[in-house]
């Protein structure tokens, strides 16, 4: 097992990890194994803040990520950790990381 995926394995257990309610719209339209155990335990998890559009659109001028490669589901991530005491986005996606990365709100795992 990769080190972020025992981690990952790790923090879940000790149930530190928050899911955003967009994550869990984008996992279930996608094709899944085990499908209804997973949909369950996605939305079992601690939820994210979820912020109003009008402060997203803030966030992406405030911030100049308009342009960045990411998409609006990925800026409601951004916000949801940055409004999240001690948050960190943990994301495989290099340009949703490269923004984080920026932010200074990704999470410390590779």
């Amino acid at each position: 097992m990769a080190r972020g995926d025992e981690l990952m394995e790790a923090l879940l257990d000790a149930n530190a990890i928050l899911m955003h309610p967009f994550v869990v719209g984008e996992v279930a339209l996608g094709t899944l194994a085990r499908r209804e155990d997973t949909l369950s335990a996605l939305v079992e998890m601690q939820m994210a803040v979820v912020a109003e559009p009008a402060e997203v659109l803030f966030f992406i001028q405030r911030n100049d990520i308009f342009g960045s490669g990411i998409g609006y589901v990925d800026a409601h991530l951004l916000v949801a950790t940055t409004l999240t005491l001690e948050a960190r986005l943990w994301t495989r996606d290099k340009k949703l990381r490269a923004v984080a990365e920026r932010l200074s709100i990704a999470a410390e795992v590779e």
